[in-house]
Protein backbone atom coordinates (compact mmCIF):
# COMPACT_ATOMS: atom_id res chain seq x y z
CA UNK A 1 0.00 0.00 0.00
CA UNK A 2 1.54 3.70 -0.70
CA UNK A 3 1.00 6.28 1.75
CA UNK A 4 2.58 9.82 1.92
CA UNK A 5 1.86 12.61 3.59
CA UNK A 6 2.33 16.30 2.60
CA UNK A 7 1.52 19.95 4.13
CA UNK A 8 1.39 23.19 2.38
CA UNK A 9 -0.05 26.77 2.96
CA UNK A 10 -2.15 26.82 -0.22
CA UNK A 11 -4.63 23.84 -1.39
CA UNK A 12 -5.07 23.81 -5.23
CA UNK A 13 -8.54 22.88 -6.75
CA UNK A 14 -7.50 19.19 -6.81
CA UNK A 15 -6.85 19.14 -3.18
CA UNK A 16 -9.63 21.23 -1.94
CA UNK A 17 -12.29 18.79 -4.22
CA UNK A 18 -10.63 15.85 -2.56
CA UNK A 19 -10.77 17.58 1.14
CA UNK A 20 -14.56 18.49 0.64
CA UNK A 21 -15.20 14.79 -0.82
CA UNK A 22 -13.57 13.33 2.79
CA UNK A 23 -15.36 15.76 4.53
CA UNK A 24 -18.75 15.34 3.38
CA UNK A 25 -18.15 11.30 3.75
CA UNK A 26 -17.03 12.09 7.38
CA UNK A 27 -19.76 14.88 7.94
CA UNK A 28 -22.64 11.51 7.24
CA UNK A 29 -20.75 9.36 9.30
CA UNK A 30 -20.63 11.47 12.25
CA UNK A 31 -23.55 14.23 11.77
CA UNK A 32 -20.98 17.09 11.61
CA UNK A 33 -21.26 20.71 10.39
CA UNK A 34 -17.99 22.34 11.54
CA UNK A 35 -16.41 23.24 7.72
CA UNK A 36 -12.69 24.24 8.40
CA UNK A 37 -11.93 27.28 6.37
CA UNK A 38 -9.65 26.46 3.32
CA UNK A 39 -7.37 29.49 3.27
CA UNK A 40 -4.29 30.61 5.18
CA UNK A 41 -4.94 34.57 4.54
CA UNK A 42 -6.59 34.87 8.25
CA UNK A 43 -3.16 33.21 10.27
CA UNK A 44 -1.09 35.40 12.11
CA UNK A 45 1.66 34.42 9.47
CA UNK A 46 0.00 33.05 6.32
CA UNK A 47 3.51 31.67 5.21
CA UNK A 48 3.10 28.84 7.98
CA UNK A 49 2.30 25.05 6.51
CA UNK A 50 -1.66 24.78 8.22
CA UNK A 51 -2.99 22.05 5.85
CA UNK A 52 -1.58 18.25 5.99
CA UNK A 53 -2.73 15.76 4.23
CA UNK A 54 -2.14 11.86 4.63
CA UNK A 55 -2.97 10.22 1.16
CA UNK A 56 -3.44 6.27 0.69
CA UNK A 57 -3.10 4.70 -2.84
CA UNK A 58 -3.58 8.24 -3.98
CA UNK A 59 -6.93 8.81 -2.21
CA UNK A 60 -6.53 11.81 0.72
CA UNK A 61 -7.81 9.78 3.87
CA UNK A 62 -7.03 11.93 6.93
CA UNK A 63 -6.80 16.16 6.79
CA UNK A 64 -5.73 18.54 9.57
CA UNK A 65 -6.24 22.20 9.42
CA UNK A 66 -4.35 24.62 11.91
CA UNK A 67 -5.87 28.20 12.26
CA UNK A 68 -3.55 30.77 13.77
CA UNK A 69 -5.16 33.96 15.21
CA UNK A 70 -2.19 35.35 17.31
CA UNK A 71 1.14 34.29 17.22
CA UNK A 72 0.22 32.86 21.10
CA UNK A 73 -2.37 29.99 20.03
CA UNK A 74 -2.91 27.51 17.02
CA UNK A 75 -6.85 25.81 16.46
CA UNK A 76 -6.78 22.62 15.52
CA UNK A 77 -9.22 21.11 13.28
CA UNK A 78 -9.51 17.34 11.28
CA UNK A 79 -10.79 14.42 10.00
CA UNK A 80 -9.84 10.76 9.28
CA UNK A 81 -12.30 8.50 6.74
CA UNK A 82 -14.07 6.08 8.87
CA UNK A 83 -12.43 3.28 7.30
CA UNK A 84 -9.20 4.52 7.94
CA UNK A 85 -9.64 5.37 11.61
CA UNK A 86 -7.52 3.84 14.45
CA UNK A 87 -4.73 3.41 12.38
CA UNK A 88 -2.60 6.36 13.67
CA UNK A 89 -3.01 8.62 10.88
CA UNK A 90 -4.64 11.96 12.57
CA UNK A 91 -1.68 11.43 15.46
CA UNK A 92 1.01 11.59 12.65
CA UNK A 93 -0.57 14.58 11.20
CA UNK A 94 -0.57 16.21 14.61
CA UNK A 95 2.98 15.27 14.95
CA UNK A 96 3.88 17.03 11.72
CA UNK A 97 2.54 19.71 12.52
CA UNK A 98 3.67 19.91 16.14
CA UNK A 99 7.15 19.47 14.14
CA UNK A 100 6.11 21.84 11.71
CA UNK A 101 5.43 24.65 14.42
CA UNK A 102 8.39 23.43 16.81
CA UNK A 103 10.43 26.73 16.43
CA UNK A 104 7.45 29.34 17.05
CA UNK A 105 6.57 29.88 20.91
CA UNK A 106 2.13 29.57 21.03
CA UNK A 107 1.43 28.81 23.92
CA UNK A 108 -1.44 26.10 23.42
CA UNK A 109 -2.93 23.97 20.79
CA UNK A 110 -6.22 24.08 20.91
CA UNK A 111 -8.34 20.69 19.21
CA UNK A 112 -11.75 21.85 17.76
CA UNK A 113 -14.14 19.46 18.63
CA UNK A 114 -18.06 19.22 17.77
CA UNK A 115 -20.30 17.99 20.68
CA UNK A 116 -21.79 15.04 17.78
CA UNK A 117 -17.72 14.04 17.46
CA UNK A 118 -17.68 10.81 19.26
CA UNK A 119 -14.47 10.02 17.59
CA UNK A 120 -12.74 12.95 18.04
CA UNK A 121 -14.28 13.33 21.64
CA UNK A 122 -12.25 9.84 22.27
CA UNK A 123 -9.32 10.92 20.64
CA UNK A 124 -8.89 14.28 22.74
CA UNK A 125 -9.38 12.25 25.93
CA UNK A 126 -7.23 9.49 25.48
CA UNK A 127 -3.99 11.37 24.03
CA UNK A 128 -4.78 15.33 25.43
CA UNK A 129 -6.12 14.46 29.00
CA UNK A 130 -5.12 18.33 29.63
Amino acid sequence: MTMHSMQTNALNDQQVHAIRNLQQICFQHEGLENEPFLSSEMNSDPSLPCFFLHYEEEMLVGFLSAFFPTADEVEVNGFVHPAYRKRGIFSSLVTEARKAYSTLSFHQMLFQVESSCESGKVYVRARYTH
